[in-house]
């Protein structure tokens, strides 16, 4: 759609204000001292309901328009400098219902210095906005008068401006963000169960496909981590919480808090991670191991460490030391898994979740000699969002009828499965 205004520099004029009917704004190309300027002394109500009664200013376009640089003239007046705006909100609006606040936080603007070569300031870039029909100021606070003035605004169109629908990652009708998968070996597949989203493929440590069902080394690429980190020497023997990342044999022997509970689950995560730690019975005293240490472990690291604590971790390669805990069966009735939507008849020993999809309500259906002690329920995002677990009894069902959002879920079940498997995933869909 083409645009009426200039094609360069577009100097677009006030439609509405906030306070008074009779306020105009000076626009000028050859002139920095304003001897007029928008004013206003009494508050109303803001067009966007978010802002309450409020001075604002609104500017409306014949159409959607994109608006790239933005640059402010605060009030200049002789003596009134005081009333120009200082913080401000900023709102854009296709229909004038609907909302986007511009930033995060509110914009601070400079006062003016009352001087005939005053130049203004460079005001906030719109482009990521797409087009717009409606930009609105909503004035905080001035320079401490009562008060409020701002002398022009001066708009740059953008003709590029996206006349479609921005995505998360600022894409004009992009897909938004995309799911990569952790490599925590190196072998170029990813792991089916640890994933982020992001915009674009981080540098190192993630890859676009998740085809690796064991994805992480022994206790060599571990320990190392912990080694290069020097977090070998922050729980140890002679630390606080007694834990002993030193070797394997120290890790499995927990520490004096959290013992063997840092086998499985993310307690060894939260103890990096999370100040005082304090849900293994008694609290670890001080900073995290994270904040003790000369290198804290990033992100990838970390993933890294909870891919092997998932895997069972094993002292030698997982895959290796697993390949008879890690039954066939399983991996092959993966999508026969999913598309259960009752109680199995005919049942063959598979460990199945029904019904699926589901409303709330999950029924976990296993072997009589198979039990359930630990459930974690993941969104698409990596994020546990439920957790159930018990000491001496089989799980049997969990409701996900509180999630506020449909969609699908990975659910991973902990404890004895056909063949010996401590661990088996499934996917669930929530209507």
């Amino acid at each position: 759609m083409q645009n009426r205004i200039p094609p360069a520099i577009a100097l677009l004029f006030l439609c509405l204000f906030g306070s008074t009917p009779f306020a105009t704004a000076q626009c000028s190309t050859d002139e920095n001292y304003w001897d007029e300027s928008w004013s206003a002394c009494t508050k109303t109500t803001n067009p966007n309901p978010g802002r309450g009664t409020s001075f604002w200013i609104l500017y409306e376009f014949t159409e959607p328009i994109g608006i790239g640089k933005t640059h402010i003239w605060n009030a200049n007046k002789k003596n009134k400098s005081t009333s120009g705006l200082k913080n401000v909100f900023i709102d854009v609006s296709v229909d004038g219902a609907n909302w986007q606040q511009v930033g995060d936080t509110a914009l601070e603007w400079e006062k003016a210095p009352e001087t005939d070569d005053y130049e203004g300031f460079e005001g906030p870039t719109l482009s990521n906005y797409g087009q717009i029909s409606k930009l609105l100021i909503t004035v905080e606070s001035t320079h401490g008068d009562l008060c409020a003035s701002l002398a022009e605004i001066r708009f740059e169109v953008d003709k590029n401006a996206c006349a479609g629908q921005l995505d998360a990652c600022g894409v004009c009708d992009g897909p938004g963000t995309l799911t990569f998968y952790l490599d925590a070996d190196g072998d170029g597949q990813g792991n089916q169960n640890t994933f982020i989203q992001a915009c674009e493929l981080p540098e190192q440590g993630y890859v676009e496909n998740n085809n690796d069902t064991c994805d992480t080394g022994g206790w060599e690429q571990i320990g190392t981590i912990f080694e290069a980190n020097s977090c070998t020497g922050c729980h140890n023997q002679n630390g606080e919480g007694g834990l002993d990342l030193t070797s394997y044999e120290g890790f499995l022997k927990g520490g004096d808090k959290c013992g063997t509970n840092i086998h499985n689950g993310n307690t060894l995560l939260q103890i990096i991670q999370i100040d005082g730690y304090d849900e293994c019975g008694e609290a670890i005293t001080g900073l995290r191991m994270n904040s003790r240490v000369n290198n804290q472990l990033d992100a990838l690291e970390i993933a890294a460490i909870q891919a092997w604590i998932d895997a069972g971790a094993p002292e030698g390669n997982a895959c290796q030391d697993r390949i008879e805990d890690r039954p066939k069966e399983e991996e092959e009735v993966t999508e026969e898994e999913e598309e259960v939507t009752e109680e199995p008849t005919d049942y063959d020993g598979i460990t199945r979740l029904y019904p699926n999809p589901s409303n709330g309500p999950i029924n976990i259906k296993t072997a009589t000699e198979n039990y359930v002690l630990g459930i974690d329920v993941y969104d698409m995002n990596g994020k546990i969002i439920y957790q159930q677990y018990k000491d001496d009894k089989t799980i049997s069902s969990f409701d996900l009828g509180h999630l506020n959002q449909q969609g699908v879920y990975m659910v991973r079940l902990t404890g004895r499965f056909e063949k010996g498997a401590v661990e088996s995933i499934h996917k669930i869909l929530v209507e």
